[in-house]
């Protein structure tokens, strides 16, 4: 392809006759210490007809003899919820753990990856189990659609007949836009070491073309797939650069390159392809960000100028021009591991931290930088918590936002955008002057922990957006919620409290007879993320990521003592067990050693040297502590409290992130992997279950909570996307 057809390419202009939406007036909603106990969710819609893909795997139909091997249960999905669950054959135990197979997913997942349809009237969310379609402006849910793995990618074609979903596992479901039929399932090759590269999907300009971009270290791959025939009609790879885009709009792939030059490659004619020397001015340290952090290309859709983000700043490049535009470089050079981000309390004697941080991904300044569909204006969002929404033309700043976002997209008229936030919060913003228009409330966000009631009727699960959301057992019905960004929940004995450990520091007690609530003071540094009640409920252990716990007495909500579990070398606490009396406790997070403490004299001594920690587990009879972190080890205790001897329940290269809980009768200890729920027998010391979760392999979710239900008839597996699984022995299994 010359020079010259290249230029008169670019010039190309796309013009459409938008509708202009109205946006409506920004909630306000106002927190209340005097609340009803459960207050009914707002965002409760009618589930509407699921799309589902006809499963490839079923549950099994034989039951095992109890001297079977390991029983090994996959499934495919069930109900969602808002379904009655059968009748349970009852108490789950080691006897009959070979038994134990899912009954149900509760709860909305969290977003992965949001898009608006070209109309601008749907708005697409990409989670783990699919992708959910809303009306853009009543966010009515229009219907929902199971995929075999997550979606990560989303397209509309432009005359508005189809949806493309993108998943990074190798495959590509095309459904229907009008009543979201599945027309076809296409895959594609996707090696392991592709994975961290994300995939790039979009329709031509004609809806005749579906163009998926694929990458790994080496190479580019382009796939184009005939919308009519679905018959693959151009598979082309090229030489992996810096940075690569797609452009429908130009019909065109773009890949940049090191010295510096950028090739243009047709997505029509394969024989059609030009490099173009980029500016020399720009200075070569530009191009060496690239090395740490991916960046993105962003090209105009009239293919007139070309925004490049390297992670640490963003260049305007005119094409054809031989100098650059401008270059944004006014951002923090880089942005604190999370890690290294504790309270003073967390430091040591040396003034540092005692833990090394095991983060190997340097984070990028500029998360990410989106046109709007006029490219007039550049969305540019930032890892330091901050958004802004400059002209491109000559980068004066219209507005910024106090917020990060990982997704974006632009209404057709540019008058509003929805955005991601890295929590799954969906924001919907004017765009005239980033005002909040709403906050998308029917994706509930990271799920942090979860607890049932004590008789068993409700589970109470904690998210990121603010709210304490409580299910009825018998069906997952969403009940209500409850006020309070909590990373940590606790039932007490009888009931009538849920304790929650804010993200702020705060200790909430919810009195749930009276409905409502009080904060105990002085709260935490940091965010509390354990908690344990005595068995009688007098007593309640906080621990927090600012290396300390709390010991607080809960009827007069008096705290006993504040200590530091680490002494010497303070850790940041995730995880608390205590005793039933409560005169000791157990405290682990991220350093190896879990330290437990006397309450009779306020001394602490190591127990387990095995992490760090991800979770703890306590038997009801004190008589055993099993452990989490890259491995789990399960520990009997002597009556002084120390260790009899330890067992290895994992191997080495087993899954990094586990969840433990014990049977109410204590003979099973209960594994939440990344991909199973194992139960494994006291008594005889092996691994009896091995229960496959839906997209195993490629859920994506990591587990945070894990419990038995108060009788042991369920097993509820809350994971971080939102998405709580439940396990139990349906009644016809036993005869």
């Amino acid at each position: 392809m010359s020079r010259s057809k290249i230029k008169t390419l670019f010039a190309l202009c796309l013009s459409a006759v938008l509708v202009l939406s109205a946006c409506g007036p920004t909630p306000e909603i106002t927190p209340s210490n005097t609340a009803t106990p459960f207050t009914p969710a707002q965002s409760t819609v009618t589930p509407s007809p699921t799309a589902t893909v006809p499963a490839t795997t079923t549950p099994p139909t034989s039951q095992p003899t109890s001297d079977a091997p390991t029983q090994v249960t996959h499934w495919a999905p069930l109900t969602l919820a808002n379904v009655d669950l059968p009748a349970l054959d009852g108490e789950i135990t080691a006897k009959n753990a070979r038994q134990v197979v899912p009954l149900a997913i509760w709860g909305t997942p969290r977003a992965n990856i949001i898009a608006l349809s070209a109309d601008g009237q749907i708005l697409a969310v990409g989670t783990d189990l699919g992708a959910t379609l809303y009306d853009s402006q009543s966010y009515a849910q229009i219907g929902q659609i199971l995929t075999p793995n997550p979606v990560h990618t989303i397209a509309y074609s432009p005359d508005n007949g189809l949806i493309a979903l993108g998943q990074q596992q190798g495959v590509i479901d095309i459904l229907s836009k009008d009543d979201l039929t599945l027309l076809n399932r296409l895959s594609f090759d996707q090696s392991d070491d592709s994975l961290k590269y994300d995939i790039k999907l979009s329709f031509s300009q004609d809806s005749n073309a579906l163009i998926l971009m694929t990458q790994s270290p080496n190479d580019i791959h382009l796939t184009i797939w005939d919308t009519e025939t679905w018959f693959i009609t151009i598979n082309l790879t090229l030489e992996q650069g810096l940075v690569a885009y797609l452009s429908s709009e130009l019909d065109m792939a773009g890949v940049i390159y090191r010295q510096p030059d950028l090739l243009l490659q047709s997505l029509s004619y394969t024989e059609e392809s030009d490099l173009l020397d980029m500016p020399t001015s720009i200075s070569p340290a530009f191009w060496n960000a690239f090395d740490t952090y991916t960046g993105e290309a962003v090209p105009a859709g009239d293919g007139t100028f070309i925004l490049i983000n390297n992670g640490v700043s963003v260049l305007s490049w005119q094409v054809l021009s031989d100098e650059y535009e401008y270059l944004l470089d006014n951002y923090p050079s880089s942005i604190p591991d999370p890690c290294t981000q504790a309270p003073s309390s967390c430091r040591n004697n040396n003034g540092a931290f005692s833990w090394t941080c095991a983060s190997t991904q340097p984070i990028p300044p500029i998360e990410l930088i989106a046109l709007t569909p006029d490219d007039v204006m550049v969305l540019i969002s930032r890892n330091d918590g901050l958004t802004e929404f400059r002209s491109t033309s000559d980068t004066s700043v219209l507005w910024t936002v106090d917020v990060t976002y990982t997704s974006v997209s632009f209404s057709p008229g540019s008058e509003f955008f929805f955005g991601l936030r890295p929590n799954g919060v969906i924001e919907k913003r004017a765009t005239q002057d980033g005002a909040l228009i709403d906050i998308f409330e029917q994706t509930p966000n990271e799920l942090t922990d979860m607890a049932f009631s004590p008789d068993g009727t409700i589970l109470a699960a904690s998210f990121s957006d603010g709210w304490v959301r409580v299910y009825g057992t018998a069906n997952g019905q969403l009940l209500g919620v409850l006020d309070g960004s909590a990373q940590s929940l606790a039932f007490s004995g009888d009931g009538d409290i849920l304790a929650a450990g804010l993200a702020d520091g705060t200790i909430r007690i919810f009195d749930l007879l009276a409905g409502s609530y009080t904060d105990l003071t002085p709260q935490h540094q940091a965010a509390v993320t354990a908690l344990a009640f005595s068995l009688d409920g007098t007593q309640l252990v906080a621990g927090s990521a600012d290396c300390t716990a709390s010991l607080w007495q809960v009827e007069d909500q008096f705290r006993i003592r504040s200590v530091n579990p680490g002494g010497q070398s303070p850790f940041q606490i995730n995880q608390v067990a205590q005793n039933r009396d409560g005169s000791w406790f157990v405290s682990a997070g991220n350093l190896p050693e879990a330290v437990i403490f006397n309450r009779a004299d306020f001394t602490s001594k190591p127990l387990l040297d095995f992490g760090p920690f991800s979770d703890l587990a306590l038997s009801s009879d004190n008589a055993y502590l099993a452990s989490a972190g890259e491995q789990v080890w399960f520990n009997p205790l002597t009556s002084d409290q120390s260790l009899q001897s330890s067992t290895l329940l994992t191997p080495p290269d087993g899954d990094l992130s586990y969840q433990l809980t014990f049977s109410p009768d204590n003979t099973l200890l209960a594994l939440g992997s990344e991909e199973a729920l194992s139960l494994w027998s006291i008594p005889a010391e092996n691994t009896l279950a091995k229960v496959i979760y839906p997209l195993a392999g490629n859920f994506m979710g990591r587990p945070v909570s894990l419990n038995f239900s108060p009788y042991g008839d369920l097993i509820g597996l809350g994971m971080d996307n939102g998405l709580i699984l439940i396990f139990g022995i349906p009644a016809t299994a036993s005869e």
